[in-house]
């Protein structure tokens, strides 16, 4: 696994470790594997807004990754909130609810549509 993503790095290709902070995806991986982006689980960042322990953990894995020059990406952001939040810690890449449910490739073309004339 380390040597494909050895050549994923020599070939400029980005690589991210998905649901960061879950046991599957710890600090071990940041450790043994050249990651540039990590993906916060949606579970920290649901109703982040008003959970303190949870800004808590999330501020620290953000500390660790800009530490660590790696591009920080939350996953479920379902409220302004919780974008508000996530802006203010300087996370500038997110997804989830707030923005788009699962679109089908033709729901996908007309929302595309939308951005164009914006």
């Amino acid at each position: 696994m380390i040597k494909l993503i050895v050549k994923l790095e020599k070939m400029s290709i980005s690589r991210t470790l998905d649901d960061f902070g879950t046991s599957y995806a710890g600090l071990k991986y940041l450790n043994d594997f050249p990651f540039d982006v990590i993906k916060l689980d949606k579970s920290f960042i649901h109703n982040i807004a008003r959970k303190s322990r949870q800004k808590a953990i999330v501020n620290s894995m953000v500390t660790l990754a800009k530490t660590l020059n790696l591009t920080v990406h939350a996953e479920g952001i379902e409220n302004n909130d919780d974008l508000n939040w996530i802006i203010s810690e300087g996370i500038n890449q997110g997804q989830g609810y707030f923005f788009s449910h699962p679109l089908s490739i033709n729901q996908l073309k007309s929302f595309l549509k939308i951005w164009v004339y914006l």
